[in-house]
């Protein structure tokens, strides 16, 4: 259920994000990457064919100026913990570690990388 939540939340931002930038949703993604902080445990930024556009948060990329029902409070976990698993297997630094979500034939990708290197492109189900 959270990961059908995951991709339809995710699938509905980067849509919105691509209308906004006047551009296809293909050319869009979401870069994870750790947080600095607890309380800001996975910071999150646009991308535009791959570069940088802005920082961003999770109300955000969804829209939403209040999380009421604190969606945030139950998809970071899982997120992290494929984020920590995904870093182990790759064996390098949380600092050298990142994951981009980005739509592919109507499905959200997670493509995750050890620094500039990708290791890994699957579907968002395949992460939990």
């Amino acid at each position: 259920m959270l990961v059908g939540k995951i991709k339809k939340d995710f699938l509905s931002g980067l849509d919105r994000l691509s209308r906004k930038n006047d551009c296809n949703i293909e050319q869009i993604q979401i870069k994870l990457v750790f947080g600095e902080s607890p309380e800001k445990p996975i910071a999150y930024s646009i991308c535009k064919d791959w570069k940088f556009l802005e920082a961003s948060t999770y109300k955000e990329i969804l829209n939403k100026k209040f999380d009421l029902i604190g969606e945030e409070n139950l998809v970071t976990p899982y997120l992290l913990q494929a984020m920590a698993s995904n870093m182990q297997e790759f064996e390098c630094e949380p600092n050298e570690f990142s994951a981009y979500l980005h739509e592919f034939k109507g499905t959200i990708m997670v493509s995750m990388f050890n620094g500039v290197n990708c290791k890994k492109t699957i579907p968002v189900e395949g992460l939990f």
